[in-house]
């Protein structure tokens, strides 16, 4: 049972009395804040401003319902995750990179503000959906500016052949529009009518933005959720289809997958940048199988996870401490050569990082927090799984499809998305006003 402070559909909305011009002003700075989370660093850090400002001007009026974030379980998930990170400093070998790891809390606010605007949750999804969107037209502009030639405009030009749009850093770019493509899949996959399509057509421009960016670990895992997606729409249907049914539906399936292998053998044999990447991925993976060859780019993501569980062994309960990752490996190393080429500052990976830097606690706590975002995503949908209202629950999904690729706390994009994702994975939530008639498909 709920909390008395917290039953499902106790409308902690904004409803102060003798200021409802305000109160609109807070819903539209709060959209500000979602739009703004898939854009570069700038936006994202001065975007949710207003909404902070806002939020405070409002306190007198919503305090008590505001201080009832506080009784969610993810706060004293961050909470117990800030303690032990300021407590493994005590023994990290590098401070100043275990107070950068730490700072990527600062996105924590997110959730504070965001959680007196979730009665308008889906205005909040529609918002983010647009800050994707204008991500991939970024894209667009900047793939128009190479194809013209106007090198002087490239403001990519570190990664001439990737495009990352204005993310700068392609694996950044691609590991964040992963959770774009769980935004639209549910809509995309279990949908019906007008906004089915609206979300498969984002799906195709998300897709296309990651083949851009050319980060192999980002098509991996986002092909991972889409099949995921696509299993359970195709499971619905079955259950609910006569044996003529089903046999279109295998064919449909069979067709798709069809299809689908041929995109990837044509995109892989092709003399595009992605197609390339594509190749030598297969290379590289078999040259660790084969000979352990752990130079090149994918052959160095072993070792890392390597080092990480060599960490993980030595100190299982306490790590090497919050930022201690790469120190822990040069002491290791002393005077030899690495033997990927470089030393990293992180495992590229989440939980491998985790364990090495903050040991058994950090995973425990790492592992708690995923599955009490991801299910609240996912409760009190009431039958509308096929709608964007589940939305932030499969892209909670798309964060976790990245985490062998990427340490999601580490970089400042992935966390802020990570903030505004868990605000609307908050569950129990307030009743949840349209943004247009149910009937629409939304």
């Amino acid at each position: 049972m709920d909390p008395p402070l917290l039953a499902e559909g106790r409308d902690v909305a904004l409803r102060p009395a003798g200021v409802p011009w305000l109160r609109f002003l807070f819903v539209g700075a709060a959209c500000v804040l979602c739009f703004c989370t898939p854009g570069s660093m700038s936006m994202v850090e001065t975007g949710g401003l207003g909404a902070a400002m806002l939020c405070l001007a409002l306190l007198p009026w919503f305090w008590k319902p505001t201080l009832r974030v506080f009784l969610q379980p993810v706060m004293w998930l961050v909470a117990l995750w800030g303690a032990w990170g300021l407590i493994s400093m005590a023994w990290t070998p590098d401070p100043a990179k275990g107070w950068w790891e730490l700072g990527t809390l600062r996105f924590t606010w997110f959730v504070v503000v965001l959680w007196p605007a979730l009665r308008y949750r889906r205005h909040l999804i529609l918002a983010l959906v647009l800050g994707f969107l204008a991500a991939n037209v970024a894209q667009g502009v900047l793939a128009v500016i190479r194809a013209g030639g106007w090198t002087h405009l490239d403001f990519g030009a570190r990664y001439p052949d990737r495009n990352a749009g204005w993310w700068v850093h392609p694996a950044v770019c691609g590991y964040m529009l992963v959770p774009a493509l769980g935004l639209h899949l549910p809509a995309a996959m279990f949908g019906r009518g007008r906004v089915a399509w609206l979300a498969r057509a984002g799906m195709v421009v998300t897709w296309a933005g990651i083949f851009a960016t050319g980060t192999r670990g980002a098509m991996l895992a986002g092909a991972a959720l889409t099949a995921a997606g696509a299993a359970g729409a195709l499971a619905g249907r079955w259950r609910a289809s006569s044996p003529r049914g089903r046999r279109t539906i295998l064919i449909a399936a069979g067709t798709a997958m069809l299809a689908s292998a041929g995109v990837v053998a044509g995109l892989a044999s092709s003399d595009t940048h992605s197609g390339r990447r594509l190749r030598e991925g297969v290379r590289e993976i078999a040259g660790v199988l084969r000979d352990d060859d752990v130079s090149t780019f994918t052959g160095a993501r072993v070792q890392f996870v390597r080092w990480a569980w060599d960490q993980f062994a030595a100190q299982p309960l306490r790590g090497t401490g919050v930022g201690g990752y790469g120190a822990t490996i040069r002491e290791s190393l002393g005077q030899a050569e690495s033997p990927t080429g470089s030393i990293p500052s992180q495992a590229h990976n989440t939980f491998a990082h985790v364990a090495a830097t903050l040991g058994l606690p950090g995973v425990i706590l790492a592992t708690i927090f995923a599955a009490v975002v991801i299910r609240g995503g996912f409760a009190g949908l009431n039958g509308r799984w096929s709608t964007y209202d589940a939305g932030p629950g499969w892209a909670a999904l798309g964060m976790l499809a990245i985490t062998p690729f990427d340490v999601v706390y580490v970089n400042s994009p992935p966390t802020a998305l990570l903030a505004v994702l868990t605000a609307l994975c908050l569950r129990p939530r307030p009743r949840v006003a349209p943004v247009w008639p149910e009937r629409a498909g939304y």
